[in-house]
């Protein structure tokens, strides 16, 4: 008995040596929640919108929570989502047609590891700024917000760069213009509105005492009913959108300057 300990305890060393998994993903694969803090409701939209990605081009977008990197073995994040990316073999062992999402719980921290077949789209500064947002929002003690923020914003852009159809089209078409002129147009009559319908609200609390309590929970339901239009998300997605880095402006002035 004694003989066969020793032979498992030495495996597992070799296996670990040898780069095995750190943590195994789950039936479901694509949300791999192990430090708990996806309320359902986000973790079907998860599921539901990851699911239609790969059916339709074969892109597998997986999200990955733990507790914090020590209990995994780990003191750098990047590794352990490196790790995990090539032990899961996301996208694919050759093509690497994937993304993974990596959220710690304690101390808060986030990265996303992109696969080669979307190495071109998205820059490293693109990613730690969109990361240092979500961070941001977990510190908050809001992570499932946060990390439904996250998604939303990455699987529109993915969906963008593959001319694909999103779930919400429209909202795709919306988050996509963010960066025109018309766009900000449209926010500003809608700040108005919100405007507007905010003092109408205060005065009707005012009034009548304030709202009922079938009234609030109504309001409570709504205002976190879907991620995908929070101000945050489209803000992340601008952040991981087709903006011109520092490299790509200055080739092209230097191409400029060549002609």
């Amino acid at each position: 008995m004694k003989k066969y300990g020793t032979i498992a305890v030495f495996l597992l060393v070799c296996l670990l040596l040898m780069g095995a998994a750190p943590i195994l993903p789950t039936v479901d694969f694509y949300v791999n929640d192990a430090a708990n803090i996806i309320i359902e409701k986000h973790r079907e939209t998860m599921m539901t919108t990851s699911l239609g990605l790969e059916r339709q081009s074969g892109t597998q977008l997986v999200v990955l929570t733990i507790p914090s990197l020590e209990e995994r073995g780990y003191d750098d994040l990047e590794a352990f989502a490196e790790d995990v990316f090539t032990s899961w073999e996301i996208g694919g062992r050759e093509e690497e047609n994937g993304l993974l999402i990596v959220a710690v719980k304690s101390p808060a921290a986030c990265t996303i590891r992109v696969g080669k077949a979307f190495a071109d789209e998205f820059t490293a500064a693109q990613i730690q700024e969109a990361c240092a947002v979500v961070v941001d929002t977990m510190q908050k003690g809001n992570a499932t917000k946060a990390l439904m923020d996250l998604y939303a914003a990455l699987s529109l852009r993915i969906y963008e760069i593959l001319d694909l159809d999103p779930p919400n089209a429209e909202l795709s078409r919306q988050a996509a213009a963010s960066d025109r002129f018309f766009s900000y147009l449209l926010l500003g009559g809608a700040f108005l509105v919100v405007a507007r319908s905010y003092r109408v609200s205060r005065k009707y609390r005012n009034r009548f005492g304030g709202y009922s309590p079938k009234r609030r929970q109504f309001s409570h339901r709504r205002r976190d009913e879907n991620a995908f239009r929070s101000n945050r998300a489209q803000g992340i997605y601008n952040k991981i959108g087709r903006e011109k880095t520092a490299d790509s402006l200055s080739t092209e002035q230097q191409e400029g300057a060549e002609k």
